[in-house]
């Protein structure tokens, strides 16, 4: 059975009534007498009617016919209404029941019998509102994008840009160009055409040879466009302007080149400034080389950190070796100074203070410390106003410290210098002074214990008194000692012995509890010294020591070797009539008790001072005034809670 009859069947009364029922659109079938015979029910969906009532009113759909297009399908309806009418299309609007509009497509053709005799017309309506409304606003894009194409071609043409058209020939006389020319260049649109000025006689003869080089460079077969990297042009009166010019080639059928069409943009503005910028940027170089300036540059969001050449070489480091993020330079900072680099840096980080700005010290790569100003500031902040980047200079004022310390240390050398000068002073005079009244007062004791009977009282108290009064006098004695006079014995010793000995006598003194220790060198300690006096010297310091110890966790150690030292090293008062080095013999003695304050350490060895409120604060000052007078010394460090570690010094036999 085939799947297509041969000859197409007539549809039924039936099936097309059917058909205009079901159908989106509104049928129409009209009589040759112009009434309506039928109405698909689709009309009501577009009119908002029901058929009968177009039925049933005949004026109906003229009623409903917009005003501006009634006109239109009446005439076309009447021009049609007769058995010749043809089919024709048109389009109006109409208001439906509910009061819009609504825009209908109407195809109308005749409907004849199997004779071909007329019975009327035939109207599908279909509502083509929808398409309207999107040609509408399709029409209303394309007028906005003329208008804006418009606009941005009468902005190109009258601003900064202009259009030449230059022929392919000597010179590239200009065939076209736009007006605005004479607001960059001076010269009218009417002297380029004319010939009377040439494009290429504007061209900077420094920048002419090049230009001519790019153009014949880029007029290759297969090349269609290229820009010239910019050049200068002379305007009217010789103002020099800068342009980037972009050329687009123009052939004729047989690929031959005919012109260049182009514009080129007015740049100069932008070229003086990239001109200032270098020029910043190479006076900046120029300061950073000049002064060795470091510089990084802080991604504060990642950690990463760059520092520039100079700053390396300043921390002993080359390219690549030092690790480019802020965990690396934190390892670099002096440990007790880490606090306040961090506080410092996160008060600026925080708001708190408008820069970064500290000195600090940083660890050169060979181990030895540098002291940098470290100055910086954010730059660069996200939109919630957290930073990002910052920037910042360290600069090398190891030197300047250097001299800070020196000018310091020297002014702490003559302030004590003056002070040793006033106390030698002081010192002698009261010794003066007090041995002449003493040999007075002891004088005329002695005189009363001879006269007073031997068992009498008063003698007894005179012989008191005496004793009393030699005691006494050694602290003049004292003062003689602390100023250098009285000349030593000397004879050569072993100093360790003779510490180990005195160690050994003081110790029974204190607390059993006292963890004490004294090392024997392996050979004796050979110097040249008076035995009384340097055994005093041993029993003061000794004595200072173990009364700095707790009874319970006191630990007391004594050492001995020989090193060579230069008297620079010593404490200032030992420093006078010293040779530039010899070797020492020493007696070291280490404790770990309380300390002794830094500002303290440097007035120890002062007549009457002392930090305990017992004691008369001269054992120091005699042990000072007896290593002086043995061209030794007494060297002092200590921490305070820590414990003191105390060197006592003797030259050594030659």
């Amino acid at each position: 059975m085939p799947i297509f009859p041969k000859k197409k069947p007539e549809p039924s009364k039936e099936e097309l009534l059917s058909m205009a029922e079901s159908s989106g659109d509104w049928e129409v079938f009209c009589g040759g007498n112009g009434c309506w015979k039928y109405v698909s029910p689709a009309c009501e969906r577009i009119t908002g009617y029901t058929p009968e009532e177009f039925l049933d009113r005949p004026d109906l759909f003229e009623n409903i016919l917009h005003p501006d297009d009634k006109e239109l399908v009446t005439a076309q309806c009447q021009n049609h209404s007769n058995h010749e009418c043809k089919p024709f299309e048109v389009e109006f609007r109409l208001i439906n029941k509910s009061g819009d509009i609504r825009w209908i497509w109407r195809k109308c053709q005749p409907a004849r019998d199997k004779q071909g005799n007329w019975l009327g017309r035939r109207a599908s309506n279909q509502d083509i509102t929808h398409c309207k409304e999107n040609e509408k606003n399709l029409q209303h894009r394309e007028h906005l994008l003329k208008k804006a194409h418009q606009q941005e071609r009468t902005m190109f043409m009258n601003g900064q840009v202009i259009v030449f058209l230059w022929r392919n020939s000597s010179e590239w006389p200009v065939e076209n160009i736009s007006g605005n020319v004479l607001d960059l260049l001076g010269y009218s649109s009417e002297e380029f055409l004319s010939g009377s000025v040439l494009y290429s006689s504007l061209i900077h003869p420094d920048d002419l040879v090049r230009v001519t080089s790019e153009v014949t460079a880029h007029s290759l077969p297969d090349s269609t466009h290229f820009i010239h990297q910019p050049y200068r042009l002379i305007a009217r009166g010789g103002r020099i302007i800068w342009v980037l010019d972009s050329t687009t080639l123009v052939r004729d059928s047989s690929g031959q080149i005919t012109h260049y069409h182009g514009y080129i943009v007015d740049i100069t503005h932008t070229v003086q400034m990239e001109e200032e910028v270098l020029a910043v940027k190479n006076r900046l170089e120029f300061i950073i080389d000049s002064t060795s300036l470091g510089t990084w540059d802080w991604n504060i969001q990642t950690g990463g950190l760059i520092y520039n050449n100079q700053c390396l070489e300043m921390l002993g480091y080359g390219p690549g070796e030092l690790s480019p993020n802020v965990a690396s330079w934190l390892k670099l900072i002096e440990p007790e100074q880490k606090v306040n680099v961090i506080r410092a840096l996160t008060d600026h980080l925080e708001g708190r203070s408008p820069r970064f700005s500290l000195e600090h010290k940083l660890q050169h790569k060979s181990g030895r410390w540098i002291w940098v100003l470290n100055s910086g500031k954010v730059w660069e902040f996200d939109h919630n106003g957290i930073p990002v980047r910052a920037c910042g200079i360290h600069l090398d004022i190891t030197h300047r410290k250097e001299q800070e310390l020196l000018l310091l240390e020297t002014t702490q050398r003559n302030e004590q210098e003056k002070r040793i000068e006033s106390l030698k002073t002081m010192a002698g005079a009261v010794a003066h002074r007090f041995n002449n009244s003493m040999l007075v007062v002891l004088g005329n004791l002695e005189m009363l214990c001879r006269n007073f009977p031997d068992d009498s009282k008063a003698r007894n108290m005179a012989l008191m008194a005496l004793q009393e009064g030699k005691e006494a006098s050694k602290i003049g004695q004292a003062m003689l000692t602390y100023l250098g006079y009285g000349m030593p014995r000397k004879q050569s010793h072993d100093l360790a012995a003779l510490a180990c000995e005195s160690f050994s006598a003081i110790i029974k003194s204190f607390p059993s509890a006292i963890i004490s220790q004294c090392v024997s060198p392996p050979a004796p300690i050979t110097c040249q010294f008076d035995t009384i006096q340097i055994k005093q010297v041993l029993n003061n310091v000794l004595t200072n020591a173990f009364e700095s110890l707790a009874p319970k966790t006191g630990h007391i150690t004594l050492t001995f070797g020989t090193t060579v030292h230069s008297p620079a090293n010593f404490p200032l008062l030992f420093r006078e009539g010293l040779p530039d080095t010899c070797r020492y013999g020493f007696c070291r003695i280490v404790d770990n008790g309380v300390g002794i304050a830094a500002n303290d350490i440097e007035r120890i060895f002062e007549p009457f001072f002392t930090t305990r409120f017992i004691g008369r604060g001269l054992g120091m000052a005699l042990a000072a005034g007896i290593m002086r007078s043995h061209q030794g010394a007494i060297v002092v460090k200590s921490t305070l809670k820590k414990g003191t570690k105390i060197t006592i010094l003797l030259p050594m036999e030659e």
